[in-house]
């Protein structure tokens, strides 16, 4: 007998009117059934765009890179990396699939035994959350956290194309059948990799907690490890990954015990899915969660701040860099930035033993250039950690921003100046006791020197070493008055205003850090530049957005007068009476030039020096309060911020960082030992 003949027959059995019932009963399921097989899988009406998904290119982390390869910060408003199936070792592909779809590989969107189960369960729910037991005789029964109907492909419908929270009976039938769309769509363009694509897509876009998308920045930031570095002994890691995805992590008033035993639920059903062993599975389920501490961002947070302004003058915006649609590749070298943290942090520690009233209030600021193309190799804008908190790139970035008056480690513009007029560093200047008019009905200034005396007719060489404020003003008066300075501080690169003022002369107009390094930079080398960062831009593919050339310039200064102050600084250095003579001690081997800088009242000390020619650097360092407080008496360039500047070179040559220390020429050492050989140098106490 037919089974319609059979229905019938039944039908015959039972009161006329039940039967109509159950007739038309069995009539509307099979219609709606019929409606709802149709939806899923033949209405392609309203769709949304694949192409987006297709290239999927959601915000991710905008990485920059040190010259070496390294990431110095990740930025980002979501914090995402994107994965592909390869790069997923299979502890956390088995984790994935046993926490929300273990038949993920065998449907195409959805799974209709889950979804039975989902049924059956969905009356258990609140018990299985609290993993509730019942014993009777031998047996134990266990609820366990199950995990619905939904399949991965249906979340991740609901993760990127759908809106809002609800989730409507219709809303469920059409994620269903957007489920099943992207199957044929996916399979259209990846064959038999669709699923895998699928799946790729899941693990980067689904949020972990903590502002982390994806598992590979949330292993980042729960684990300190990424996730193509998960090996077999990761498996409850990757687990606790896994069960972040209905749980990102924290969730509102939730203790750790309950992302452990979470954890543990995801372990089991790796073991009921053959992937973990019971023995294993004993050890994992009893292990702590332990996450990785929080670290600093980045060890370089200033270069950061600089890098973000120079991405715009470059042609790109901040936010590119913040969705990960593009990443930096800069000339920073975070080995000489960590040389840097820590040499600047040490000489404002060692300030604060002489000052202890001073401590948490002292400030610095630190600039490394490469001489060769004025490339930034490191920048501090501030000490590390100041008031228990570390320094971050949205902070104040006192190498590029603060504004200050530079002081004596002006004086070579000056010398420099005169030297390109044909005045030499054998050529007498006049120490001696100068007044200033100082305008309107105000008296005249008094130039005074560091000790308070004045030497009469000395050589250029020097009044330079010795840092004698009167000889400078002498000198300007002598060759072109101010005009020629501020002439000669333009060929060198500085930018900043400076006032018409004969004062100006020994350092009392302001102006950035960088830009004193960059004029030092320029003597040392002959060449022309600007401080840059940012080396290269290129898409999240790798594709070179930006690529900056390197043309070297040449300065519109004679090689004559350039060999005149770089010989002057190598003076300082030398002299017995140069203010920067403790770098000649035989704890230091590095050949450098360069000189002190102290403002009135000693309100800032600063040092620059450099290694020669174009394969040496540049460093300057300030030291100061954020207020203009005086540092205290006798707290010069030389005591208070040479020793940074000696302990960076150290470190940058003697780690060997970038290649070996080059020489002064051969005539320039000599020249100087000339000089102290005709023993008529006079000994003053340093600026």
């Amino acid at each position: 007998m037919s089974f319609f003949g059979f229905f019938l027959k039944l039908i015959r059995k039972i009161p006329a009117f039940i039967g109509w019932i159950v007739l038309v009963f069995f009539l509307v399921s099979a219609v709606v059934l019929g409606s709802l097989s149709h939806y899923i899988y033949h209405n392609r009406n309203n769709l949304p765009d694949i192409e987006p998904f297709i290239k999927f290119e959601p915000p991710a982390i905008g990485e920059a890179y040190d010259s070496r390869g390294q990431v110095i910060v990740g930025l980002a408003k979501e914090y995402r990396r994107i994965n592909r199936y390869s790069d997923l070792p299979p502890v956390v592909v088995q984790a994935v699939l046993s926490a929300e779809d273990k038949r993920f590989f065998g449907h195409h969107g959805v799974d209709y035994l889950a979804l039975l189960q989902a049924a059956a369960y969905s009356g258990l729910d609140s018990a299985a959350a609290t993993g509730k037991t019942w014993e009777k005789g031998n047996y134990t029964v266990k609820l366990r956290y199950s995990h619905g109907g939904s399949t991965l492909d249906q979340q991740l419908v609901k993760l990127y194309f759908q809106t809002g929270k609800t989730d409507s009976l219709w809303k469920k039938l059409d994620k269903i059948r957007l489920a099943v769309w992207l199957n044929e769509e996916m399979e259209k363009r990846y064959g038999p990799k669709a699923k895998e694509e699928i799946f790729a897509r899941f693990v980067s876009f689904v949020y972990l907690g903590n502002g982390r998308y994806g598992f590979d920045a949330g292993a980042e930031h729960f684990f300190g490890k990424r996730i193509s570095d998960f090996g077999p002994n990761d498996v409850d890691k990757a687990a606790f990954l896994a069960g972040l995805v209905r749980h990102p992590f924290p969730s509102k008033n939730q203790r750790m015990e309950k992302y452990a035993n979470r954890r543990n639920e995801v372990l089991e059903q790796m073991a009921e899915n053959g992937f973990v062993g019971q023995n294993t599975l004993k050890e994992l389920t009893k292990k702590e969660v332990v996450l990785a501490g929080k670290t600093p961002k980045t060890i370089a947070p200033s270069a950061v701040s600089d890098m973000l302004e120079e991405l715009n003058d470059v042609g790109f915006t901040d936010m590119q860099m913040f969705e990960g649609k593009v990443s930096v590749h800069t000339s920073i070298d975070l080995k000489i930035q960590e040389i840097a943290n820590r040499a600047l942090e040490g000489g404002l520690k060692t300030y604060e033993e002489r000052h202890p009233e001073a401590k948490d209030k002292i400030q610095g600021a630190v600039i490394v250039l490469r001489n060769s193309d004025a490339g930034i190799l490191a920048e501090v804008g501030g000490r590390p950690v100041y008031n228990s908190r570390n320094l971050a790139y949205t902070d104040f970035n006192r190498a590029k921003h603060a504004r200050r008056q530079p002081g004596s480690a002006f004086k070579p513009v000056v010398y420099l100046s005169a030297f390109r007029n044909g005045f030499t560093l054998q050529d007498t200047v006049m120490d001696i006791l100068i007044y200033v008019a100082m305008g309107g009905k105000r008296p005249p200034h008094k130039i005074g020197n560091y000790d308070e005396k004045y030497k009469g007719a000395i050589t250029a060489r020097q009044a330079l070493a010795e840092s004698r404020n009167a000889a400078a003003i002498w000198l300007t008066y002598r060759n072109g008055g101010v005009k020629e300075v501020m002439e000669t501080a333009r060929l060198l690169g500085i930018n900043s205003t400076l006032e018409p003022y004969i004062t100006t002369s020994i350092g009392a107009s302001i102006m950035s850090l960088v830009e004193l390094a960059n004029a030092f930079r320029a003597i040392a080398s002959g060449l022309y530049g600007q401080p840059y960062l940012i080396e290269r831009v290129e898409d999240r593919n790798g594709e070179i957005l930006f690529y900056r050339k390197h043309e070297p310039v040449s300065l519109q200064i004679s090689e004559n007068a350039l060999m005149e102050i770089r010989e002057g600084l190598r003076s300082n250095v030398r002299l017995p009476n140069g203010t920067a003579h403790a770098l000649a001690a035989s704890d230091f081997p590095i050949p450098v030039g360069g000189k002190t800088g102290t403002t009135n009242d000693f309100r800032d000390a600063l040092f620059v020096g450099f290694t020669y020619d174009v394969d040496g650097i540049t460093i300057a360092v300030w030291i100061g309060f954020d207020d203009y407080s005086q540092l205290a008496s006798r707290e010069t360039g030389a005591r208070a911020a040479l020793p940074v500047f000696k302990e960076i070179m150290l470190g940058v040559y003697g780690q060997n960082l970038i290649g070996p220390a080059p020489e002064f020429p051969d005539n320039i050492e000599k020249s100087i030992d000339d000089y102290l050989n005709q023993d008529i140098i006079k000994i003053s106490n340093p600026q």
